[in-house]
């Protein structure tokens, strides 16, 4: 062990963190190299339509978002982490939105977004009930940043403290964090099913981890 260094609070508890972190990190690089492959090959659609570069930038800043939320919870910043998995949530939704609305893409008020957004082409159909459930997250995870408690903001106020791993606040970010993946992952491919039917076997039994159930079972023909 590192001198003067507590051991990890999470392995006092047994709980393996290293697997876990290493699952999802894996899973998020996969899916972002795929997702960035078809947007230059202009394969991904959404409402039948291949986004413009404005839009495409903000699919991949949702990826983006997703990798410094993840880099900041390795260093047990857990605000900074759920505040950058926000920010994931609302680019994602930007981006999708304003496919065909130039509205989404413009406007500052993240309410006025998500009202957008029920009415866009991606989310209806199999993914009809995502965006509810995304604007859900968007709020739990805003009080992060709006609110001013020991709890939300990893409760310390020193340098020091945020090289320390605390197990409960851990579990709380990886459950913020698959919530978000799954929803995610799920608008994509409930926007286009060849983000799952033209991908190798590794990326498949990736997606079949992450994605909703009911994505997964529309994508291959067994729901409308």
């Amino acid at each position: 062990r590192e001198s003067g260094r507590e051991p990890d609070e999470s392995s006092k508890s047994g709980c393996s963190t290293d697997t876990a972190i290493a699952a999802i990190g894996s899973k998020s690089r996969i899916l972002n190299s795929l997702l960035d492959q078809m947007l230059k090959d202009e394969r991904f659609r959404v409402g039948g339509l291949v986004p413009g570069p404005s839009e495409s930038e903000y699919f991949l800043e949702f990826f983006a978002d997703i990798v410094g939320s993840f880099s900041s919870m390795v260093h047990g910043m857990y605000k900074p982490a759920n505040i950058l998995l926000r920010s994931a949530v609302e680019n994602l939704v930007r981006g999708l939105a304003g496919v065909l609305s130039s509205e989404a893409l413009q406007t500052k008020s993240v309410y006025r977004l998500f009202e957008i957004a029920q009415n866009e082409p991606a989310f209806t159909g199999v993914s009809a009930t995502k965006i509810a459930e995304l604007h859900v997250a968007y709020g739990e995870l805003c009080l992060f940043a709006h609110s001013a408690t020991s709890h939300h903001r990893s409760g310390s106020t020193h340098v020091a403290a945020y090289m320390r791993h605390d197990t409960a606040r851990m579990r709380e970010y990886l459950r913020f964090l698959e919530r978000v993946n799954s929803l995610g992952l799920g608008l994509l491919v409930g926007c286009d099913r060849n983000l799952y039917l033209g991908c190798t076997g590794r990326v498949r039994d990736t997606l079949d981890d992450v994605l909703p159930t009911e994505v997964r079972l529309w994508v291959l023909g067994l729901r409308t």
